[in-house]
């Protein structure tokens, strides 16, 4: 079967990154979450040795996209019931910190483009736009976090987006009514200034966003519920 990506006219890693890591996050050309990734299908496909297909694999794997296999080669990454719960604390965690960075004071022109995100992606979900919904949800909160002026801080929760992406790849992953109308009353809180409201707003909107997604992509929300057997604390109460 006829390769559905371009053969590179430069064979570096940054470059098969950036293909690999479109590919993936748009399940496209076959980079479905599961799908196997096979340095010799990589090598003919991009016509390179497998030197810099390794260094790619390498990089794509720290950033949580793929996972390594043990005897060469590696697989789309698909994220389990812990990669879901641990990666919305992290999102939660960096926003919490944005809030009380900021004090809870964000500039007008800030809650004018945190407006604008949310009317994107209602009118997205109005036109059944998975991937722009999706989208407009991940620059209303990009807008908040980057209120604070703190680069390293917008990149960790981009990078955070970007895994949490995959899940686009799975129908009806994202509700997205009741998300944007948790996203109304953040971005209310927001304009009036109140930082322990808001910061408990965040918290519940994605302790909420990760109980949806499991009901969807799951086999329960257990560890969501008291942590399940172990009954450990909510882990989204610990951030307010």
């Amino acid at each position: 079967m006829k390769s559905l990506i371009p053969p590179l006219a430069m064979t570096t890693a940054d470059r098969l990154e950036d293909i690999l890591r479109d590919h993936i996050l748009n399940h496209s050309a076959g980079y479905e979450p599961g799908a196997q990734l096979s340095i010799q299908q990589l090598r003919r496909e991009f016509a390179i040795s497998s030197t810099p297909i390794q260094q790619a694999l390498r990089t794509l794997a720290a950033e949580g996209l793929i996972e390594i296999r043990p005897y060469g080669g590696a697989k789309v990454r698909v994220l389990t019931p812990t990669d879901i719960c641990q990666l919305t604390v992290a999102e939660a965690a960096i926003e919490v910190t944005a809030v009380r960075l900021c004090q809870g004071r964000f500039s007008a022109a800030t809650i004018a483009a945190l407006r604008q995100c949310l009317m994107a992606s209602r009118q997205a979900t109005t036109e059944g736009d998975l991937r722009a919904g999706y989208e407009g949800n991940v620059r209303f909160h990009l807008t908040l976090v980057a209120e604070t002026g703190n680069e390293p801080l917008v990149e960790m929760r981009r990078q955070l987006a970007n895994r949490m992406r995959v899940l686009t790849a799975y129908p009806g992953a994202y509700h997205f009514k009741p998300s944007l109308d948790e996203h109304e009353r953040i971005c209310e809180a927001a304009s009036s200034g109140q930082a322990d409201k808001l910061i408990a707003l965040i918290a519940d909107h994605y302790r909420q966003a990760a109980g949806r997604v499991f009901r969807t992509v799951s086999e329960g929300i257990a560890m969501l519920d008291g942590i399940g057997a172990e009954r450990q604390p909510d882990p989204f109460a610990l951030l307010m």
